[in-house]
């Protein structure tokens, strides 16, 4: 069941009944959703993705795909839209057949004590450059903050086309007042690894 309050979607035309049902599961308050031809199209707010989703490609527009599930299709991240895999509390993961992500399209992903407590997408094919520009990720804390020294694995996928390690950026808002790392590419896997995480001091009074 998807913590959010129901909102039907805005359009579903030519679309089966068991498609439509899914959707208005998934679409959380404020969102608009059209559905048609096995494509899903985000168009603001958020659709919560709580388990699988069969037979549709998924493009975010605007707004975002959040949740802890499975899109069996592919997914196409706008420039003006924003992937956040797992549930509103805990890490979790999104899955997806290929991820298509435009430049200024966003990832929100929370690092915590170890990868195993962080969140994920994982690609059954690949993740595929779209355009120029900056591919961000705008990283928060998990249950803990994250560990220096740690290598947290972002997104895996089969194969990637047309990234390289410096198409990448990241802005932090977790509770440390701020993280340092680096981002590398492997064959199968985006990777970030965590050098600094500085401390906040606090004053103590002298009796």
């Amino acid at each position: 069941m998807s913590p959010f309050p129901f909102v039907p979607p805005r359009r579903a035309v030519g679309v089966p009944r068991a498609l439509v049902a899914a959707v208005a599961v998934l679409v959380a308050a404020g969102a608009q959703a059209g559905v048609g031809n096995g494509a899903i199209l985000i168009d603001g707010g958020s659709l919560y993705l709580p388990a699988t989703l069969a037979g549709v490609d998924v493009t975010v527009a605007t707004g975002s795909l959040a949740g802890n599930g499975t899109v069996l299709g592919d997914v196409v991240l706008g420039a003006a839209g924003r992937l956040a895999p797992g549930p509103t509390a805990g890490a979790g993961t999104i899955t997806a057949r290929e991820l298509r992500w435009a430049p200024d399209g966003s990832v929100r992903h929370r690092l915590g004590a170890n990868d195993g407590d962080s969140d994920h997408t994982d690609l059954t094919g690949n993740l595929v450059r779209t355009g120029t520009g900056t591919y961000h990720f705008a990283f928060g804390d998990g249950a803990v903050l994250p560990t220096v020294g740690t290598t947290y694995t972002l997104v895996s996928f089969a194969g990637q086309v047309g990234f390289n390690v410096a198409d990448f950026s990241y802005s932090y808002d977790g509770a440390a007042p701020g993280l340092g790392g680096q981002f590398s590419l492997t064959d199968t896997a985006l990777l970030f690894h965590v050098t600094s995480l500085p401390v906040s001091l606090q004053s103590f009074g002298i009796d």
